[in-house]
């Protein structure tokens, strides 16, 4: 038998005069129930909720930049449906199918197949599309921290000594140089450490939203003692006293400052090289003697002593 046949046979029974009125008053009932249930039970209602946003369809080689991570969606529903969670059959995107590179403003959308949509805050996104590039940058090693007194870093060794970055096209132009920071507090003698590399414009200042391979990278490096040349005046001293008949009028140096080398904590506030004491007391006439330099401890200095010409006349006394 077919199934129309079937349905026909049932309506009929149904609709036969037999108990019709009773049959009639069970159907209303069910329709007035079934009515209760939906109203009253499990009622349509609305309900907001933050969705993460999806992209669609991006072009190769593009990278999307300032689109927000979530936006606000209103759905309606009945509420065992949305009490049972939304998140689950509702799609929140943006289609860049046909999206060229530059600024472009796109219209958010939102399919829920347990309901339908009510509102989307914002109903359009403003975004940035770029091609995504790559390039080769050198490695700089960046010191922090505080030595010990006189000592600095040498002999710095990044490994590898370049990396290669990827993003957009307009961030990698601003890139000048990749940095590797190292800690120099404490250390000692040779060391080697790991080191996060950052990508920083021609201010110094990192450029982020962009990709680096390797992301992590060994140096080598060495603290050794610093030392510094600096030209300095020699300091004539004089020790003893001339005869009551005579007096000093002239002193002559030759040379008159000399190049010493010293760590930095030897030539902090140093503002010339002293002579040992010259002895003027048996000196009768004017004369040229040599005076040995008083040099500073831990230093250098290729002169070792000075020529210096002494004048004296007969006091007026």
């Amino acid at each position: 038998m077919s199934a129309e046949k079937i349905l026909q046979k049932i309506a009929d029974k149904f609709f036969s005069r037999e108990n019709l009125t009773a049959k009639l008053v069970c159907l209303l009932l069910a329709i007035g129930f079934w009515i209760y249930v939906m109203v009253e039970q499990n009622p349509i209602t609305e309900r907001t909720l933050e969705a993460r946003l999806l992209h669609v369809n991006v072009p190769n080689e593009m990278m999307i930049y300032n689109a927000p991570d979530k936006v606000q969606v209103r759905v309606r529903g009945n509420r065992d449906r949305l009490d049972q969670g939304v998140e689950e059959h509702l799609n929140v995107f943006v289609d860049f199918k046909g999206a060229t590179s530059g600024r472009q403003i796109l219209p958010v959308r939102a399919l829920y197949d347990e309901g339908e949509v009510v509102a989307v805050r914002p109903e359009t996104v403003t975004v940035y599309l770029d091609t995504v590039s790559q390039k080769t940058v050198p490695v700089e090693v960046h010191q922090i921290g505080k030595s010990e007194a006189d000592y600095t870093l040498s002999n710095v060794k990044p490994t590898p000594a370049e990396a290669m970055i990827f993003g957009p096209s307009h961030r990698l132009d601003q890139v000048t140089a990749l940095a590797a920071t190292v800690d120099i507090t404490g250390r000692e003698g040779s060391f080697a450490t790991e080191s996060k590399l950052a990508a920083l414009d021609e201010e110094g200042k990192e450029v982020a939203g962009l990709r680096i391979m390797p992301a992590d990278i060994m140096v080598e490096g060495t603290m050794v003692r610093q030392l510094l040349t600096v030209d300095l005046p020699v300091e004539l001293s004089i020790g003893g006293q001339l005869a009551a008949d005579l007096k000093l009028v002239r002193t002559e140096l030759d040379p008159v400052a000399v190049r010493l080398t010293a760590p930095p904590s030897i030539l902090n506030g140093l503002t010339g090289v002293k002579t040992k004491a010259v002895d003027i007391s048996g000196l009768r006439k004017s004369s040229t003697v040599y005076a040995e330099l008083e040099l500073p401890p831990k230093s250098f200095c290729r002169t070792k002593q000075v020529r210096v010409r002494l004048t004296v006349e007969k006091s007026d006394r």
